[in-house]
Order: C-alpha cells, then structure tokens, then sequence
C-alpha cells in the first residue's frame, strides 16, 4: 500500500513540475523561435542522475536522443508517449515535437 501511494505522489509531484514549467515556458513568448518543452520520465529509474529530464526544442524539429536511462533488473525499450509502454513509441528518425509532451521511459 505504502508503494502505491509513494507511486501516486511521485506522478502527482511529475506532473505539477511539468505542469509549472509549461506555463512558465508560454508565459515567455517573445522569442523569435517558438519551442515547445519535453518531459523525459525515466519511471523509477535515472537518466543523467535525474528522474526527470526536462529539455526545450524548437518546435515541429525532430528531438535529439537523450541518453539511454537507468533501472536496475531493467532493459530500456524506448521512449513512449503514455507510461508502462502504452500509447505511441516515439522515433527519432520520424517524430517532432508539435507540442509540449511527457515522454515516458519503457
């Protein structure tokens, strides 16, 4: 019980973060370049040392590959846009960010 509540609480804190961030990043629009802000939810493990990787792009340009995260007893699959694997496998080669978004590590 203690394990899905630490669960709900850590989506909760993610989600508020990105949440704040977006709104931050609308609130500055004067730049020339319009860009768009790109969760990284490496979902219990680490990416760079961190739980969250937050990143901005350009708009409608394809995302460079972040580095591969961490979980221990883990094999990473590739970055989704829906968490445990669900919703669209994000390609590199194809996909661009048209919008803020979460991707979530599988």
């Amino acid at each position: 019980m203690k394990r899905i509540v630490s669960k709900v609480i850590a989506c909760t804190v993610l989600l508020a973060v990105c949440v704040i961030h977006f709104q931050s990043c609308k609130q500055s629009s004067d730049a020339a370049v319009e860009t768009v802000t790109v969760c990284f939810d490496a979902q219990g493990g680490t990416l760079d040392g961190k739980k969250i990787k937050i990143i901005r792009s350009e708009k409608s340009k394809r995302l460079s590959i972040p580095s591969i995260p961490v979980r221990e007893h883990y094999s990473f699959a590739g970055w989704y846009t829906d968490k445990n694997g669900t919703g669209q496998k994000w390609d590199y080669a194809v996909d661009k960010a048209d919008t803020d978004i979460i991707l979530y590590a599988h």
